[in-house]
């Protein structure tokens, strides 16, 4: 028997809407919202990490700065046909060599401390932006709860203003009631429905907040409420204000800045370095090191005439001293306007003015 077109429609609705039931999202508990929210909090991540860097930093605070290596370049032409060369100019020197900082002990231990009380601080600050996140959490979660649940007990009561207006209605078309009665059932329908669409406002804001943590399990139905009585009891709460996650993260900074005042007082104790470089002047090879020989000879060739006069000069001086005397060929001219030394300087050895003597001719 062929089955109508209704049964068809319905059947194939049913097909569809059974892998929906059959995938649908498990509630969602208070616990597992808490955890999720922890996992996916890209802030509270970041502040792990920073709590994790400084903690490291902490660890080598108090030693002293690595070695530095060393590498220049001194005395190097800027100027002329040699200008930015290394090895052309004999005075130009390369130099490499390391550096050691040591940092007085005392400023060594208090850097230490105050590494060490900013990684309590920075933990303290994890505590802190975490149990921000399970306060903000929580209380979206149970927002949501008690909204959905004000909705369920609002749509109760509404059926029984719908039947409360349906029966004064009859009454008075009876003759049997009195005229007020319908309109006062009609307000409290209108007052019930006015508190169920703030209520389903309540649930959707509530759930756009979870979502901020959750993502897309925010939609997820509330598993129900959770176990109030675990919470700690407000005597309980006093007693242990010290350990409060807003507290905490005050002692670490008050060590902080302690330590930061003891290191500005120690701060004018000097500190000390030891330096070792090797520096080579000249060319790097043996073809660049003829180069600058060349060089240097060509430039000491302008003052050879000056070297032959002196060596002249003194070889005649000694000649004079002797008796003897100059040769023709000695290079220096003859000047009869100089003064011989005296007998007694000559045997000496000592003239008697520093400049260069020559004997005059008998």
């Amino acid at each position: 028997m062929p089955q109508s077109v209704p049964f068809r429609l319905a059947r194939l609705i049913a097909a569809l809407a059974l892998p929906a039931a059959v995938h649908a999202a498990p509630p969602l508990s208070l616990d597992e919202a808490l955890r999720l929210a922890e996992s996916r909090s890209a802030q509270l991540s970041a502040q792990r990490s920073a709590a994790e860097a400084s903690a490291s930093m902490a660890l080598t605070a108090g030693e002293n700065p690595d070695p530095k290596l060393i590498v220049g370049i001194e005395n190097a032409p800027v100027e002329g046909p040699d200008k930015w060369s290394v090895t052309a100019d004999g005075m130009t020197m390369r130099r490499v060599g390391v550096m050691q900082d040591f940092v007085r002990g005392e400023k060594r231990e208090l850097m230490a401390a105050r590494a060490q009380a900013e990684a309590r601080r920075e933990s303290a600050l994890v505590d802190m932006q975490a149990t921000e996140l399970r306060k903000d959490v929580a209380m979206a979660f149970l927002e949501r709860l008690y909204a959905e649940e004000s909705i369920r007990l609002i749509d109760g009561l509404s059926k029984e203003a719908e039947l409360q207006v349906a029966g004064t209605t009859a009454r008075l078309a009876a003759g049997r009631g009195d005229s007020a009665e319908p309109v006062m059932a009609r307000a409290n329908l209108a007052m019930l429905a006015d508190r169920r669409l703030e209520a389903e406002r309540m649930a959707r804001r509530a759930e756009a907040r979870l979502s901020r943590w959750l993502g897309e399990d925010a939609k997820r139905t509330p598993a129900g409420e959770p176990d109030l009585d675990k919470l700690p009891r407000i005597a309980a709460l006093t007693t242990e204000l010290e350990n409060h996650p807003q507290l905490a993260m005050f002692a670490p900074m008050t060590a902080a800045a302690d330590a930061d005042a003891k290191l500005a007082a120690v701060a004018t104790k000097p500190d000390w370095s030891v330096e070792l470089s090797y520096g080579a002047r000249g060319s790097a090879s043996v073809s660049s090191g003829a180069a600058g020989a060349a060089d240097v000879a060509e430039a000491t060739s302008g003052s050879m005439a000056a070297g032959v006069l002196i060596g002249a000069a003194a070889a005649d001086w000694r000649r004079c001293c002797t008796g003897r005397r100059p040769s023709p060929g000695s290079g220096m001219p003859r000047r009869r306007s100089l003064r011989r030394p005296g007998p007694a300087a000559c045997r000496a050895g000592r003239p008697r003015r520093p400049s260069a003597w020559r004997c005059r001719d008998s």
